[in-house]
C-alpha cells in the first residue's frame, strides 16, 4: 500500500498521466473522421444489400404468382430441399453411429483416430448443411404462400 501511495505522490507519474491523456485526445480527434466514414460506408452497404434482398424477394414472389409453371417448380424445389435435409441428417446419424462401431472394432488405434478425425467434422458439416437446406425450403414455402395470397387477390 505504501508503494502505491509513493507512486501516486511521484510527479513523474502525474506528468505521464497528463501526457497519455493528451496523446489519447489527439489520436481520437484524428481517428474520428476515419471511423465516421468507415461506419457510414458499412451502413450504406448494409442498406443497399437489404434493398437488393427485398427486391429479389418481391421479384421471386411476382414470378411465382404470375406463372403456374413457377408455382409447380417452387413446390418441387421445396420438396427436394426437404428430402435433402432428411438425407443430410440421416448421413450425419450414420457417421455418428459408425464412430461407436469403429471404436469397438479390432482396427488399429491410428485408423480409429483417423476415422474419428474425419467423421466428426463431416457429420457436423452435414448437420449444418441440413439446417441451411431446411431454411431454404422454409423460404420457398413462405414465397409460395405469399404468391398464393397475391394470386388470389388478383383474381
Amino acid at each position: 500500500m505504501n508503494e502505491i501511495f509513493a507512486e501516486l505522490t511521484n510527479p513523474v507519474w502525474w506528468v505521464s498521466v497528463v501526457l497519455a491523456g493528451i496523446m489519447i485526445n489527439l489520436l481520437s480527434s484524428y481517428l474520428r473522421e476515419f471511423l465516421d466514414n468507415f461506419l457510414s460506408n458499412i451502413s450504406s452497404w448494409w442498406r443497399n444489400k437489404s434493398v437488393a434482398r427485398q427486391q429479389a424477394w418481391e421479384e421471386r414472389i411476382e414470378k411465382i404468382a404470375d406463372s403456374e409453371e413457377e408455382r409447380r417448380q417452387a413446390a418441387l424445389d421445396e420438396i427436394r430441399m426437404r428430402l435433402h435435409t432428411i438425407f443430410f441428417l440421416a448421413l450425419s446419424g450414420v457417421l455418428f453411429l459408425s464412430l461407436n462401431y469403429i471404436e469397438k472394432s479390432i482396427l488399429a488405434d491410428f485408423v480409429k483416430l483417423l476415422f474419428a478425425c474425419i467423421a466428426l467434422p463431416v457429420s457436423f458439416l452435414m448437420i449444418f448443411t441440413s439446417i441451411i437446406t431446411w431454411q431454404s425450403a422454409d423460404n420457398t414455402q413462405k414465397a409460395m404462400n405469399e404468391a398464393s395470397k397475391r394470386f388470389e387477390e388478383n383474381k
